[in-house]
């Protein structure tokens, strides 16, 4: 696994309930907090947790979106997704959506009998312009 950055699973989970917590506040599009979390993820190349040296699991990771046409003054945590798609078959290059912060999401470290540590790793951060032309070379590891 080649890493360029790495956060340990402490740190992870400070990240996740900081975002958590400022999600509490019920952010505006634009104020300092909305911008927070939408600079939480890094845009780029990431690996996954259970990837391996003969079936690596890599993602191109656009970044943090926010959920539209939700009625005023209605909020959960699970307005912010992190749009990705996979670069791996059979689910190479399908748009999805993961929740930010929850028991699942982007940011949650996991930890299992089996493994403590975060779920997807930046290996390659990218500009989103030049994220498909960096997907394709990883599509080929």
């Amino acid at each position: 696994m080649h890493m360029v950055h790495a956060r340990p699973y402490e740190s992870a989970l400070a990240l996740h309930d900081e975002c958590l917590r400022r999600m509490q506040t019920r952010p505006v599009d634009g104020d300092a907090t909305d911008l927070f979390l939408r600079s939480s993820v890094t845009p780029g190349i990431y690996e996954h947790f259970k990837s391996t040296e003969n079936e690596t699991k890599y993602y191109a990771v656009f970044g943090v979106a926010r959920k539209v046409n939700r009625p005023e003054g209605e909020f959960d945590s699970y307005d912010y997704h992190v749009a990705y798609q996979a670069l791996y078959p059979p689910h190479a290059y399908r748009f999805a959506s993961r929740e930010l912060v929850c028991p699942d999401g982007f940011l949650m470290p996991i930890k299992r009998p089996t493994y403590e540590g975060i779920r997807f790793t930046l290996i390659e951060p990218c500009d989103v312009g030049r994220l498909q032309e960096r997907a394709r070379f990883y599509e080929r590891i």
